[in-house]
């Protein structure tokens, strides 16, 4: 048994991968769920989205505009 193992999550889901566009080399870092609202927080190289429950893309922001 490996000393360390990777843990695998889920992937992405389809519909809010499609929300989120991406331009050019731009791919998806990390992504979390939002237990509150359902949508999801998804972190791409150069910016911020958040896709709602309803599958759309709510917002989208440049890394250098997100606020902490």
């Amino acid at each position: 048994m490996p000393l360390f193992q990777r843990r695998r999550r889920p992937a992405l889901p389809a519909e809010v991968r499609a929300a989120v566009p991406l331009e050019g080399a731009e791919s998806v870092l990390a992504w979390a769920r939002d237990d509150l609202t359902g949508g999801h927080v998804v972190a791409t190289t150069h910016h911020l989205a958040f896709v709602g429950p309803d599958g759309a893309l709510a917002w989208r922001r440049p890394w250098h505009e997100a606020e902490t």
